[in-house]
């Protein structure tokens, strides 16, 4: 009788094991889904917001519309997108249980991308007194030197934008998620794989603190 005692409170345990591991992972999936359509909303309003930007630039051409519309516009919407970015970086950190995220973010960086081409688009047509700054990071398993480089480049970056506000569009973009748009840019400034890169006015690539510090005097100045 022991030893079926014994067996009995050993199913018990295993059974209530087992239903409080199925549980934990339903949850997990739950709050990651509930993350996931978070995410989804906020991309919806991002693609409506650059597809606005977009019609703004042909509006601005077509219509005769003032440069500083345009510019003030592109500049909002970066900043719109920037704050997206850091929230979305959050959500990156705690997600582990599905590749939904992987995917919003290459939703994301695509929209990026166009937000980028309309900014220098809007330079060059209205010789705007803003820089595009664009910010390539490894998203994928950074190894812990390039993590941290990443770290010391994400601050300067915030330092800048936040000292010059209006002056600068600041867009991160992930450079490692195997978009063409993203692959060709590299090829065309002659990128290998090394992060992070960053790329100021379509012109002036930095790879290094010591460049990036460098360049934060000048825009600053």
């Amino acid at each position: 009788m022991g030893q079926i005692g014994s067996k009995h409170v050993f199913w018990q345990a295993l059974l209530s094991a087992v239903l409080i591991f199925g549980v934990g992972i339903l949850l997990g999936v739950w709050i990651e889904h509930g993350r996931n359509t978070t995410l989804e909303n906020g991309l919806l309003t991002s693609e409506i917001n650059v597809l606005d930007s977009q019609l703004l630039g042909q509006v601005s051409q077509n219509f005769n519309v003032g440069c500083n519309l345009s510019k003030q516009e592109v500049i909002e919407l970066s900043d719109r997108i920037y704050n997206e970015a850091k929230s979305l970086e959050q959500y990156d950190s705690s997600s582990q249980l599905t590749d939904t995220l992987q995917l919003l973010h290459k939703r994301y960086d695509i929209l990026r991308v166009i937000l980028w081409n309309q900014a220098a688009n809007v330079g060059k047509a209205c010789r705007g007194d803003f820089h595009t700054v664009v910010y390539l990071y490894q998203y994928k398993n950074p190894s812990i030197e390039v993590d941290s480089t990443q770290t010391v480049f994400s601050r300067i970056l915030e330092d800048i934008k936040q000292k010059e506000g209006d002056r600068i569009v600041l867009i991160p973009i992930a450079g490692d998620l195997n978009i063409s748009s993203i692959d060709l840019i590299k090829k065309k400034y002659n990128l290998d794989d090394g992060y992070p890169i960053v790329i100021v006015d379509e012109t002036k690539v930095i790879k290094t603190i010591a460049e990036l510090t460098a360049i934060q005097q000048s825009l600053t100045s």
